[in-house]
């Protein structure tokens, strides 16, 4: 009860001013509890500034990964531009990792098309794989056959066989005379 009292009104400060509620979560002696207060400060900054929100994740060093992931995620379906650049621009490694999932599920959601080509824009590599397949999965969720018209337009390799992989689930359960 007490951390989810103080947490509604960490969101209310968050609302007014992130910074002094990122300032008070970083003193917060509730333990575990602090994970969740940044979760909300994040979700407000998010709204208000989401170049300020990923730049204050990108700092952190609490399981920041998430954050960024989940920032990203909603930054893109506001100025998707704005949020692939950032992305894009993060070093190597797994904060990266996270922001690229971020960008292609908030992608997949409002413009599939879009998220397809910001796939097929990425350098060959692992990233650009698993953000195919997550393309792929994320559309057969609910457009089977336009996932599975897209993974056959691939060039035969690794991204390829990841995609069809990615969506083997969704395509056996509706289409198991097919898959």
């Amino acid at each position: 009860a007490r951390n989810q009292a103080v947490g509604s009104i960490v969101g209310r400060m968050a609302e007014e001013d992130p910074k002094m509620a990122f300032k008070f979560a970083d003193t917060w002696q509730g333990g575990s509890g602090r994970q969740d207060l940044y979760q909300t400060i994040f979700r407000q900054w998010d709204l208000k500034d989401p170049a300020a929100a990923a730049a204050e994740a990108g700092k952190t060093t609490f399981r920041h990964a998430y954050f960024l992931s989940t920032i990203a995620s909603q930054w893109v379906e506001k100025d998707s531009n704005a949020a692939i650049a950032w992305a894009k621009g993060l070093p190597e490694g797994s904060r990266k990792r996270e922001a690229m999932e971020g960008i292609v599920r908030g992608l997949a959601a409002v413009n599939p098309s879009e998220a397809r080509d910001f796939a097929l824009s990425l350098p060959q590599g692992e990233l650009r794989n698993r953000t195919i397949a997550s393309i792929a999965s994320q559309i057969a969720f609910t457009d089977l056959s336009t996932a599975l018209a897209w993974i056959k337009e691939l060039p035969e390799g690794r991204a390829r066989q990841t995609a069809f992989e990615g969506i083997s689930y969704e395509w056996a359960h509706n289409c198991p005379q097919e898959a």
